[in-house]
């Protein structure tokens, strides 16, 4: 079996819908339901959240996720490509 690393991404800046990643969605903040998919896919061999927040990694770890490290902002910009913050974790 091959190792499968899912990156959940969740930048604090969001324009449209401030905040949105921990947003509260049927009873949960937003990344919670993303965290717990992941964790429950038979596939996955290592989830982690990639942020630029610390109360947003604070949260993801309160639902199970791994957040190893904080994003750095250069990386975390609206205009910030996925690849970038891909190649970073």
């Amino acid at each position: 079996m091959e190792n499968i690393l899912c990156v959940i991404p969740a930048r604090s800046g969001s324009e449209e819908i401030k905040n949105k990643n921990i947003k509260t969605f049927v009873d949960r903040p937003l990344i919670a339901h993303a965290i717990e998919y992941a964790r429950s896919c038979k596939l996955i061999t290592k989830t982690i959240v990639s942020t630029d927040s610390n109360k947003y990694a604070e949260i993801a770890r309160k639902y199970g996720g791994e957040v190893p490290f904080i994003r750095p902002k250069k990386y975390s910009g609206p205009t910030s490509q996925d690849i970038d913050f891909m190649n970073h974790a």
